[in-house]
């Protein structure tokens, strides 16, 4: 296939779609709250650049690449909610160009404008351009990475090979689990390898450059696996991990969890399939009938690769997550956003063979994708979503005084708290008590907390740490309750003698 070559008028229009799609992960980035994963992103990118560095040979560290980029933005825009997200929403809205010239060239000029702006406006996308962490950045690589192993494919250029294995390394030292976008290329050479045969030297020297530095993350996670460690993560049966990748990628963070807001999703997803039947040369019927069986097949079979290798894209790793999870569950949607660009190229292409077969029905289905879109992104910026340490945190923190200490169920929750609060007080780190009796909760609260007069509770996501509420029973049998207060997915108690 060729270049991708845009006129004057198209370069404006992609650079409008584009600033829209800034504009709207700039709007209210700073609603929600910091959470815990954030405030971790903080602290590891502000930690002496020794420690960060160690992070690259540390086995069990995931991330050290967006850390380590992250350092110097977090100087010069601070650590504040927008500061902070800001780094995100930059490559959220490089997304949108980049989907543009896949969907282009996979399945045609119209298909490239749809794929835009569907990434202009997914909710999912919009969502994790308003993270701090790595997974804007996931989306942006993994979209790339295709780029390069498409244009490899197609036309064998040394600057695509470089480009794959560069992208796709990147994406590993970002997050760890982008490995799984290697076999999902591997898969997608072997679908094609009728039309691709002659790029097999290039495509298996990029294979082997881009699976050496993953060495080292195997040699610590095939281990770990191995062992059957618990993650925090609960199990997630396949249809409740696949509801919540159809329902995140088309209505975001907040889904209805209604099937009947899927269904212009799906036509779509159905349509990208029928292109199967799609044929210019139906077009000619005379033309069409002069052709071999053996031409017909292959030309069908060429037309499919695209769809073909975004549905491996899309499927393949959530498939090999699930089957990671049925030994060591860490199903989580969010890992799997190096796949949402495939989906929308998906819909993209669906709905570009809609308008071309059916028009009215492809305006309505565009419509419908819309609205429903609209409505993703507008809860997500509206609402409160993540658990509100901050709201809580400014309750708690003007009436704490020296020597007060505050338990923290979970743990983890006392970043995001320190972040928001600059009194003193004692942090004490709630005792694991999924796997003890209440006789051993009450020992270990005792021990923490001997000496203490006034103590308060934090709690955001407790069921990971004290399913049975024996911590929070703990303190009301031995202290006096006092303020009680609950503000979203965070609940604040103080207790004294």
């Amino acid at each position: 296939m060729g270049s991708v070559r845009l006129s004057r008028r198209e370069i404006v229009i992609l650079a409008g779609i584009t600033l829209a799609g800034l504009a709207l992960r700039f709007w209210h980035i700073g609603f929600q709250s910091l959470w815990r994963d954030e405030a971790d992103a903080i602290r590891f990118a502000t930690q002496p650049i020794s420690g960060l560095l160690s992070m690259f040979t540390t086995p069990g560290e995931n991330g050290p690449l967006y850390f380590l980029a992250l350092r110097p933005w977090l100087a010069l825009f601070e650590t504040s909610e927008a500061g902070l997200r800001s780094f995100s929403a930059i490559p959220g809205a490089l997304l949108i160009p980049v989907m543009f010239w896949l969907g282009a060239k996979l399945f045609g000029r119209r298909a490239g404008w749809i794929a835009a702006a569907l990434a202009a406006v997914s909710p999912y996308a919009v969502w994790y351009s308003q993270e701090g962490k790595m997974y804007a950045w996931l989306a942006l690589l993994a979209a790339a990475s295709f780029a390069f192993l498409w244009a490899g494919l197609e036309e064998g250029m040394p600057w695509a090979w470089a480009g794959y294995v560069v992208t796709t390394t990147v994406s590993l030292f970002a997050h760890f689990l982008a490995a799984l976008l290697i076999p999902a290329g591997a898969l997608i050479f072997l679908l094609g390898i009728r039309r691709w045969r002659r790029q097999a030297r290039g495509y298996g020297v990029s294979l082997a450059l881009v699976t050496l530095p993953y060495l080292p993350f195997a040699a610590w996670e095939l281990p770990v696996f191995l062992s059957g460690f618990r993650t925090g993560h609960p199990f997630v049966p396949f249809h409740r991990a696949l509801a919540s990748i159809l329902f995140g990628f088309s209505e975001g963070v907040r889904p209805l969890d209604a099937f009947w807001a899927l269904v212009p999703f799906l036509l779509c997803l159905l349509a990208a399939w029928g292109l199967s039947k799609a044929s210019a040369n139906h077009a000619n019927g005379r033309e069409y009938e002069k052709q071999s069986l053996e031409f017909r097949a292959y030309s069908r079979y060429s037309r499919m690769i695209p769809v073909f290798a975004c549905t491996v894209w899309w499927a393949t790793p959530f498939l090999m997550l699930f089957a990671i999870s049925l030994k060591t569950p860490l199903f989580v949607e969010r890992y799997l956003i190096t796949t949402l660009p495939a989906f929308l190229l998906l819909l993209a292409a669906g709905l570009d063979n809609l308008l071309r077969r059916a028009k009215w029905l492809g305006i309505l289905t565009a419509a419908a994708i819309l609205l429903v879109s609209a409505r993703g992104v507008w809860v997500q910026a509206a609402q409160p979503i993540k658990p509100d340490v901050r709201a809580a945190t400014q309750y708690v923190c003007p009436r704490l005084t020296p020597g007060d200490a505050v338990v923290f169920l979970i743990p983890h929750v006392e970043p995001v708290f320190a972040h928001y609060c600059s009194a003193r007080y004692a942090a004490i780190p709630a005792p694991y008590a999924n796997d003890k009796d209440e006789a051993a909760v009450q020992r270990e609260l005792d021990a923490a907390l001997q000496g203490r007069d006034t103590v308060w509770l934090v709690e955001s996501e407790a069921d990971l740490w004290d399913e049975r509420g024996l911590l929070r029973a703990a303190l009301d049998a031995g202290w006096g309750r006092g303020e009680d207060a609950e503000f979203n997915l965070v609940r604040v108690t103080g207790y004294g003698r």
